[in-house]
């Protein structure tokens, strides 16, 4: 399976599941205000625990990288690379361009592009 992070949006992030042909098994999307970092870890867990599954069945990750909310992306490319290290996974990223195209765009391209060891951030503007 594949996980997909998005915290790219001020008030809002999203995370979806994917099987190996790419189709999505199960997405959820929580509305936030700005406190991407005290929410994506419970997010995640109870998340795979709805699709009875462990992280350890995650094969790849893939996440937003940007552009968007500088904390929200941020926090979403750290934590996708941070899981992805610890479960040694490769890591894809993605400028966010496209809703649920985006997530099936980042894992079809698997074998054509290879993999990451870490995705890095995308800003359109210097944080101030």
């Amino acid at each position: 399976m594949f996980l997909f992070i998005d915290t790219c949006q001020k008030e809002k992030m999203e995370i979806v599941l994917l099987n190996f042909d790419c189709e999505i098994i199960d997405d959820q999307a929580l509305k936030i205000e700005r406190d991407h970092s005290e929410k994506l870890l419970p997010l995640i867990e109870r998340f795979l625990k709805k699709n009875q599954t462990e992280l350890e069945r995650i094969k790849a990750i893939g996440v937003a990288s940007g552009p968007g909310s500088f904390t929200g992306v941020r926090v979403g490319v750290a934590t996708a690379n941070a899981l992805a290290y610890s479960l040694d996974i490769p890591v894809l990223s993605l400028k966010r361009k496209a809703g649920s195209k985006l997530v099936k765009r980042v894992f079809q391209n698997l074998n054509k592009h290879g993999f990451l060891k870490s995705a890095i951030p995308y800003y359109l503007h210097n944080p101030v």
